[in-house]
C-alpha cells in the first residue's frame, strides 16, 4: 500500500493532499472535509477504504489544514469548486480510467454537492455526510457580527462555536479535535457570506444532482438539521439513491462508536456502483 502526501499548485493556493493507493485498486475515491477541520482526521478512513480497494485520496481545502490561503476566507465560494475540480483532474490524471466516487462530510459534502449540481459527469458516484444542506443557526451576536462585518472589515477572522463534545460518543475524538493544531475555530465574514450563497445555490437546484448518491445522517447531530438530510433526499433526482440514518450517532459518523457500520455501508454501496459499470 502507498501512502504519500503531496502539493497541487494552483494558481494562487497550494493544496495539500494525501493519497493511500493500495495494489490494483478497483475505484478511486476522492475526500472533502468538513468546516474546522482537515484531511488528517480522514487518515484512518483512507485507511481503510484502501484494504477495501479502492484507492482513496483527500485533500485540505483551501485556508485549511497545510494548504496555504487565509485561513477560513474565501472571497467567491466558487473556488472551492474550482480547487475540486483540480483535485478532480489530478486524481483522474494519476488514476487512469478508475470509477471516480466523490465524497464530502459536512461543508465538504455540501461543496461536492454543489459541484455535482454542474457537473454530473465528473464522477460516478456522489457520497455525502452529514451534509450542510440545513444547519442550525449560528449564536444570534456571531450570524449579526458576520452580517455586519462583511459589508466593513470583510477579511477579519471572528470566533465561531465548535461542537467539540457533539462530534462523537468517543471521548477521544473529542480530546484530539481539542489538541489538534490544525483545527480551526474562527472565519472571515465573507466566508460566511459565501456558504451561505452556496448553501442557498444547493438548496434551489439539487434536483439537478444525478448521480447514484448516497447519505449517511446519525440522528442525533446537533450541527446539521438531521431532517435535511431527507429534503436533499427527496430532491436529488437520481435513479440510485440511498439515505440511511445511524440512530443516536453525532456528527460525525466515521468517528463515531459504531463506526464499523458506516464503513461496511459505504463500501457496500461503491461495490454496487462498480457492479452497475461493469454490467453496462
Amino acid at each position: 500500500m502507498n501512502n504519500k502526501e503531496s502539493i497541487l499548485q494552483t494558481a494562487d493556493v497550494a493544496l495539500s493532499y494525501r493519497s493511500v493507493v493500495p495494489e490494483n485498486p478497483r475505484a478511486a475515491i476522492l475526500i472533502v472535509h468538513g468546516l474546522s477541520e482537515h484531511k488528517g482526521r480522514y487518515l484512518q478512513l483512507q485507511t481503510e477504504l484502501a484494504e477495501a480497494g479502492f484507492s482513496a485520496w483527500a485533500y485540505d481545502q483551501r485556508g485549511f489544514g497545510k494548504s496555504t490561503g487565509n485561513r477560513t476566507d474565501m472571497a467567491d465560494y466558487h473556488e472551492l469548486l474550482s480547487d475540486l475540480q483540480k483535485m478532480v483532474t489530478r486524481v483522474r490524471e494519476e488514476s487512469r480510467k478508475l470509477p471516480l466516487i466523490l465524497l464530502g462530510h459536512s461543508l465538504g459534502g455540501a461543496v461536492m454537492a454543489t459541484y455535482c449540481i454542474d457537473n454530473p459527469k465528473e464522477a460516478e458516484g456522489l457520497i455525502l455526510s452529514a451534509p450542510a444542506y440545513e444547519f442550525f443557526p449560528l449564536p444570534k451576536m456571531t450570524h449579526f457580527a458576520g452580517i455586519f462585518m462583511y459589508r466593513l472589515f470583510p477579511k477579519v477572522l471572528i470566533p465561531y462555536p465548535t461542537k467539540k463534545d457533539g462530534l462523537s460518543h468517543d471521548p477521544k475524538i473529542a480530546r484530539a479535535f481539542k489538541h489538534d493544531p490544525l483545527v480551526q475555530s474562527s472565519g472571515t465574514s465573507r466566508f460566511y457570506h459565501e456558504f451561505r450563497r452556496m448553501n442557498e445555490h444547493l438548496r434551489e437546484q439539487a434536483d439537478r444532482i444525478t448521480l447514484p448518491t448516497l447519505i449517511l445522517q446519525g440522528t442525533a447531530d446537533a450541527t446539521i438539521v438531521p431532517s435535511g438530510a431527507q429534503s436533499l433526499y427527496d430532491k436529488i433526482k437520481s435513479e440510485k439513491k440511498q439515505l440511511i440514518f445511524y440512530e443516536g450517532f453525532y456528527h460525525e459518523p466515521f468517528n463515531e462508536i459504531g463506526r464499523e457500520r458506516v464503513i461496511v455501508d459505504v463500501v457496500s454501496f461503491i461495490e454496487k456502483l462498480l457492479v452497475l459499470r461493469t454490467a453496462i
